[in-house]
């Protein structure tokens, strides 16, 4: 009777004990969530002004940074917890019917003056520095702007992200994936999985972007006749001088990080966290793209001394390791079990969005198009782009993700690369003058305004079918701000269907 008394004693304590654990973390989450109405985090760490046509940065209050094991368990608990209650939420929320009520919607939540920080939107509560030059590297496009006043907005939170994430790094020697707040003037730096491969590209990108949208402008060739001008540009070009010498020291780190003298590529011994994070890669194509654009831009802020034929000449040893000629695709990594299967993955694109393949140079033109090639014949696309892969691969996958969530990071639909692919074929029948390309790119919009409308949001990740991302632990973000990229496409495809017949090819 003693011995049955004693373990419902200690089944007790355990069961309180995680009773106490949950609503602790429960409260610490919610009151750390700079998005929530009862939030002791200090919203103004970066204050901003704006002045006639200027938007200035006017206070930056000092940030208590946190690293360590403790600091990183508490931030990955907090992160899991984001995850799990939004998940468990019943509400499926919902912002208009109509597709341009819904855009301004999110807009009004994703880029409020007032907010701490750039997010991509419900449980991402976190800053994320790769969002900057990845999945909102368009929020600074002119020509897609609502109004004079989102325009400004979207300056805003841009540079008050940018100057966030410069001032949290200011004093350490390695860069995270992830920014976490942990109190009211404090971050923890947390790692997800791995180092990260694009934060330091991010962070470059940003600097140049808030100082010119000219890349975008070059990229994305469409009508350049909206009036709104770039009002940071002063701020950004203060940033980049405060911050030089830690950016020239990070910039060193990085390459001694990542880069193998020996094969003149990234590691293949070092993993990297990626926009494709879920998954465990060997020196990737994706990872290589972004620090080839990563000297690139360091290059051009005069933050290194890296001569041009450096750089082209890394760019053409990416090409010739990847490119797959009988295939027409490119690989994904170069693990070998990878090299083997000849594994394709859609995270490729960034060498199209970065500017790595250039559709105005003929060799690069011509891999682009048997890229798009490639996915069209293996309805990679369909039933909307786009799928990172048509296989799961389990074993590539994290425990995690193979466990609670295994289409994530494989055959589930990408709404950020389905935009940079109808981009592309938009792209494509400017440089050919295909036609076909141009009404696959209508294709892929009128399923993403319908699939708008339908949830009444921009959802993050689709499940293969084309529902919207649900799994045992995760449900993806439905009023993400990366409705920007849907916008840039729609404003580059509108314009290039009535513009049809003055292109020249």
């Amino acid at each position: 009777m003693n011995l049955v008394n004693n373990i419902w004693r200690k089944r007790r304590a355990i069961f309180l004990t995680l009773i106490i654990f949950f609503s602790l973390l429960a409260i610490f989450s919610y009151l750390t969530n700079p998005f929530t109405r009862y939030s002791i985090i200090d919203r103004n760490l970066i204050r901003i002004s704006v002045d006639k046509n200027e938007i200035k940065i006017t206070e930056t209050k000092p940030i208590r940074v946190h690293s360590g094991g403790f600091y990183a368990t508490l931030a990955k608990l907090k992160s899991g917890w984001h995850i799990i209650v939004n998940r468990l939420d019943p509400r499926l929320k919902t912002k208009g019917t109509e597709l341009n009520e819904i855009i301004r919607n999110i807009h009004k939540d994703r880029f409020s003056e007032d907010a701490a920080f750039l997010i991509s939107g419900e449980h991402f509560s976190m800053l994320y520095p790769r969002s900057l030059g990845i999945f909102y590297h368009s929020l600074l496009d002119p020509r897609t702007a609502l109004d004079e006043k989102d325009w400004e907005n979207r300056q805003i939170i841009y540079l008050k992200t940018l100057a966030l994430i410069l001032s949290t790094y200011q004093n350490v020697d390695m860069l995270s994936t992830t920014i976490v707040p942990i109190s009211r003037q404090s971050v923890a730096l947390l790692n997800i999985y791995s180092p990260p491969s694009d934060t330091l590209y991010s962070i470059l990108y940003g600097l140049k972007a808030l100082q010119n949208p000219q890349e975008l402008e070059s990229i994305y060739p469409f009508s350049k006749s909206g009036t709104e001008k770039l009002m940071t540009n002063a701020a950004a070009t203060k940033l980049l001088a405060t911050h030089k010498d830690m950016l020239s020291e990070l910039t060193k780190n990085y390459v001694g990080m990542v880069y193998d003298q020996k094969t003149g590529l990234i590691k293949k011994n070092l993993l990297l966290s990626s926009a494709k994070d879920s998954v465990k890669r060997s020196s990737s194509f994706y990872d290589n793209v972004v620090f080839w654009k990563t000297l690139t831009l360091a290059q051009e802020l005069k933050i290194i001394n890296k001569d041009q034929v450096f750089l082209d000449q890394l760019k053409q040893r990416i090409i010739k390791k990847f490119w797959l000629e009988d295939e027409g695709y490119f690989l994904e990594e170069l693990g070998d079990q990878a090299v083997k299967e000849k594994w394709y993955s859609s995270d490729w694109l960034i060498a199209y969005q970065t500017g790595f393949l250039d559709a105005d140079d003929k060799q690069d033109l011509a891999l682009l198009k048997r890229s798009v090639e490639y996915i069209q014949l293996n309805n990679i696309d369909q039933p909307f782009a786009m799928r990172y892969q048509l296989d799961s691969r389990p074993k590539q996958l994290h425990n995690t993700v193979r466990l609670f969530a295994r289409e994530y990071g494989s055959t589930a639909i990408w709404s950020h690369w389905g935009m940079e692919y109808t981009k592309l074929l938009v792209r494509l029948s400017q440089k050919t003058g295909n036609i076909f390309y141009l009404a696959d790119a209508r294709d892929q919009l009128r399923a993403y305004i319908h699939n708008i409308e339908q949830y009444g949001g921009y959802p993050e990740v689709y499940e293969n079918e084309g529902a919207i991302f649900r799994s045992r632990v995760y449900r993806g973000v439905l009023e993400t701000g990366w409705i920007v990229n849907f916008e840039e496409a729609l404003h580059m495809y509108t314009w290039t269907k009535l513009h049809w017949n003055d292109i020249v090819y």
